[in-house]
Order: C-alpha cells, then structure tokens, then sequence
C-alpha cells in the first residue's frame, strides 16, 4: 500500500516556492526602504557687523556678519545633522573673512 503524502499546512510551507517566476513579478521587494541623502553648507546672514578697516582692501566699510554651518539631508529637504558651525564677518567690498 501506498500512502498519500501528507498535505502541509500553510505556516509550513516554503515561501520562495510561493513566489510567482521572477518575470511575473513587479514592483521591488517587500518591505524595501529608499533614502536619498544630500550633504552641503548652508549660509545664514545674521545682519551687520562691525564698522572697521579690512586687513586686504585697507578700506573701511560695515562688514556683514554670517553663520555657516555643514548639513546632512533626508530627501534633500529635511535637515538630519549639522557640524562645522561657524560665526564670522565678511568684509562687504573684498569679501575677507574674520572669525567672531
């Protein structure tokens, strides 16, 4: 006598053989995540410095003064991590550059 193989239940079964053939499926695989990261600086005018002489140009003018700072991105929109902060004056005719 023969016996009929047991049938398996659906918990038991193997799942790449549930699988349709690599052609027939679409889309990417389940459960998959896609990022898009962009690092760059950022610049932000904080509003007039000082009046003084610039050490390059020998002219005295009112300097401006900026924060920058390095900025990791989500979707190059939403800012994740910043670094490298710095506060300084720029002179407003020859663009040198003094830390506060």
């Amino acid at each position: 006598m023969t016996r009929a193989p047991a049938e398996r239940s659906p918990l038991h079964q193997d799942p790449v053989a549930a699988l349709p053939p690599v052609a027939e499926r679409t889309g990417t695989y389940p459960g998959a995540v896609f990022f898009i990261i962009g690092i760059n600086t950022k610049l932000r005018h904080l509003g007039d410095g000082a009046t003084r002489e610039c050490p390059r140009c020998h002219n005295t003018t009112q300097w401006l003064r900026m924060r920058s700072f390095r900025q990791l991105t989500l979707f190059f929109v939403i800012p994740v991590l910043r670094w490298r902060r710095r506060q300084y004056e720029t002179c407003g005719i020859c663009g040198a550059v003094i830390d506060v």
